[in-house]
């Protein structure tokens, strides 16, 4: 009786164990954003980036015109 507390001590590790590697898979928090950019050319990143606000209409036109 005075070892159960092992018992139950294992399956606390299992679930901790389990719930870290399926939080941890890569599929769960998205995309990192390296792997985001990568997969677009310049002109859509820069059409993102204004289209999130991040960029003003100046900005987007002159780095725009750089891009060729």
């Amino acid at each position: 009786m005075g070892f159960m507390w092992i018992g139950g001590a294992i399956v606390m590790v299992l679930v901790i164990w389990l719930l870290v590697t399926w939080l941890g898979k890569p599929g769960y928090s998205g995309p990192s954003v390296q792997q985001q950019y990568r997969e677009r050319s310049p002109l859509d990143i820069l059409k993102k980036r204004y289209a999130k606000g991040e960029i003003t209409k100046e900005e987007f036109d002159d780095m725009r015109k750089d891009l060729g």
